[in-house]
């Protein structure tokens, strides 16, 4: 892209995170009248709810994909088309364009899902409940940082938008910051990687990696006390709690046909989830998440808070004051309403969390299984 296309998109896609939607959408379109072969306009008002399928604009998305070569672009270009079908109903139409880019998506020649699924077994297998007490500290103390963790389009957001709504707390969003205090020491091992085994784990200091975490905190220089995260990789809960043993965790998981519909009708910023475009590889980490999910949260040592989603957003009044309270933070009303909560947003669930909480979500998977029964059966 051109330096003016690529400001353009990045402002717009700015105005988004703040939801200054209509101030997004005339920057998507004044993109688009300037480069009428840009993907990535499309995809951004496609997401904004800002194409109709009578619109002069879906023709020439239309046009646009016929023509397409590229397969990177033709992911944004299926995505968008998807989405425009998707909200007027026509769930049929819209898998098709799903299914087309998600098969477009080149999966990263660095990621390998034996690989991937090999490394929740290693957690598993070495992370055992006698390990974690043996080494678990009751003596180091930090300040009580939150980690919400869980697979992508679980409800996250909304936690994270509910409990900083609280005075006392501040967010990094979601990024691998945590990660990085793993590794900062080590810079040859990779987390993932068969390095990573029993030899390396005994050897590790978690005392450390808490004040290395402790320590990348202090560039955001908030004066919060009680920093949220959103650490983008829940296999490595076992890691925080050993390494920040005053740290609240809070595991959010949701009904299995509408995670993994959300999944795949989105595309992700990260390679995080380069699993997630393939339906035999998303289902396979997600049976690994379960499993994974299950061993740990049997660990009472762990203190592991898990959420529902449907739970959440049947009894929202409740759940919340639960979470408040097992985060050890004062009540204060307005975690009731985290649509006040006008804190910029950067995932895919930037417009869902800035409408009042509800339960309309639920089951929306009943309207694409006849179209996309490979998805829904394991």
């Amino acid at each position: 892209m051109s330096e003016e296309a690529v400001y353009i998109f990045n402002y717009a896609r700015f105005l988004a995170t703040i939801d200054n939607v209509e101030e997004a959408e005339k920057q998507n379109l004044k993109g688009l009248d300037l480069y009428p072969d840009n993907d990535l306009f499309y995809y951004n008002l496609a997401k904004l709810n800002k194409i109709k399928s009578k619109d002069r604009n879906f023709k020439q998305l239309i046009d646009l994909e016929k023509t397409n070569k590229d397969h990177d672009k033709g992911v944004n270009l299926n995505f968008a088309i998807g989405t425009v079908y998707e909200k007027e109903k026509k769930y049929k139409e819209a898998s098709k364009y799903y299914k087309k880019a998600n098969s477009l998506y080149k999966t990263p020649e660095n990621y390998d899902i034996k690989t991937h699924i090999n490394f929740h077994k290693t957690m598993i297998e070495n992370f055992t409940e006698d390990f974690i007490q043996r080494r678990l500290s009751k003596e180091y103390t930090s300040t009580p940082h939150i980690f919400i963790l869980g697979m992508p389009r679980c409800g996250s957001t909304l936690i994270e938008q509910i409990i900083t709504s609280h005075s006392k707390t501040n967010t990094i969003g979601e990024n691998p910051d945590f990660a990085e205090a793993v590794t900062i020491n080590q810079p040859n091992i990779k987390l993932s990687s068969y390095l990573f085994n029993k030899s390396f784990i005994e050897t590790l200091s978690f005392s450390e990696i808490g004040n290395n975490y402790s320590n990348i905190l202090k560039k955001y220089n908030y004066k919060e006390e009680i920093i949220v995260s959103k650490a983008l990789s829940w296999e490595l809960l076992p890691l925080i709690r050993l390494s920040l043993p005053n740290s609240k965790i809070i595991l959010c998981k949701r009904n299995k046909s509408d995670q993994l519909l959300s999944i795949f009708k989105n595309r992700f910023s990260s390679q995080n989830q380069a699993y997630s475009y393939n339906l035999e590889n998303l289902k396979t980490v997600y049976r690994s998440f379960n499993a994974f999910c299950d061993n740990f949260l049997s660990m009472k040592s762990l203190n592991i808070y898990e959420i529902i989603y449907e739970d959440l957003v049947n009894d929202p009044n409740n759940n919340i004051k639960n979470i408040i309270k097992y985060c050890e933070l004062d009540w204060e009303e307005q975690c009731l309403k985290p649509e006040e909560n006008y804190r910029m947003i950067t995932t895919l669930s930037t417009h869902q969390v800035r409408k009042s909480i509800s339960n309309k979500s639920i089951n929306f998977s009943n309207n694409f299984i006849d179209h996309i029964p490979e998805l829904f059966t394991d």
